[in-house]
């Protein structure tokens, strides 16, 4: 149920305290099931998904870098570019070439 609600929401910027009111459950029952089967944080795994939907519109190619960082609600193209290395080791246009690079082979 808030996975749901998290990826209803991915194009913004949503707090704990607006999951923790919307599920009915409180802040150390979300982040002890969270700890549990993802083994983050609720708010990593919120970044984390993201994160893989940047990847997937890059992989579509649909969009440009910016345009993902904006619909993925980031409040800069640099946060979002520092976040996806952080979680992936490569930049998005990194990633995007290593895409592009699979593509032609």
């Amino acid at each position: 149920m808030i996975v749901n609600y998290m990826l209803d929401h991915i194009s913004g910027n949503i707090t704990i305290d607006e999951i923790v009111r919307y599920s009915g459950s409180n802040k150390t029952t979300i982040a002890k099931v969270f700890r549990n089967n993802f083994d983050m944080s609720i708010m990593e795994y919120f970044i984390h998904m993201k994160i893989n939907t940047a990847k997937k519109y890059l992989r579509e190619d649909n969009y440009n870098i910016s345009q993902i960082s904006d619909l993925l609600g980031y409040s800069g193209i640099h946060y979002f570019s520092r976040q996806f290395k952080n979680i992936t080791g490569m930049s998005p246009t990194e990633y995007s070439a290593s895409i592009q690079a699979m593509i032609t082979k």
